[in-house]
């Protein structure tokens, strides 16, 4: 057993497989959205790149977001969009990466 087990670790170091990335999550140590219909997200820990994409719904338990801001930029740590409010009073924003 301890024979398979080695050639099936040498076959697998042979193939190179690239290496996973991990991604560490910001912390978001606040979101508001003001009266202007402006939200703004606080976070630490934050990625650099811009793959992140912020999305809005009117219902929780939809599949169909949509996406409201791309490429999002972190450099300072905050991010503040401006968004047309919802006709039925109900705002949900989640983020995505990638």
């Amino acid at each position: 057993m301890k024979k398979i087990l080695a050639a099936l670790f040498f076959a697998l170091l042979a193939m190179r497989l690239p290496a996973p990335i991990f991604i560490n999550p910001p912390t978001f140590t606040e979101i508001s959205y003001s009266p202007s219909n402006t939200v703004t997200i606080y976070a630490t820990n934050y990625p650099s790149g811009g793959s992140w994409k912020l999305l809005t719904s009117t219902d929780l338990t939809t599949t169909n977001w949509t996406i409201i801001a791309s490429n999002i930029n972190w450099a300072t740590g905050t991010y503040s969009i401006t968004n047309v409010p919802a006709t039925n009073g109900s705002a949900f924003f989640r983020l995505r990466y990638p």
